[in-house]
């Protein structure tokens, strides 16, 4: 997913969307975590994602590093935030 873009703020909407994409992502065999990039000013995205469990990503770590060999960097101004699925594959 690249994007997701909601219309009425504060109608708990993108989080709704947010938390049903996590469950069919969690539920595909393999897949034990997601991340994401969010605007350092975007106050109101970051509280969202942090609700939903999604904590900050240390940038200069392994994860960050096998992270943008499969996409893009984060942008200047912005960083990356990442969530664990459930099981025994948090780490």
């Amino acid at each position: 997913m690249k994007r997701v873009l909601v219309d009425r703020k504060e109608r708990g909407t993108g989080t709704a969307a947010l938390r049903s994409y996590l469950e069919i992502v969690f539920a595909r065999p393999g897949v034990d975590r997601v991340w994401l990039i969010v605007r350092n000013h975007n106050a109101r995205a970051q509280a969202v994602y942090e609700k939903l469990g999604f904590v900050r990503m240390d940038d200069a770590g392994e994860e960050a590093r096998r992270c943008d060999a499969v996409a893009e960097a984060p942008p200047e101004k912005c960083f990356r935030m990442r969530k664990l699925g459930p099981g025994p594959s948090q780490r």
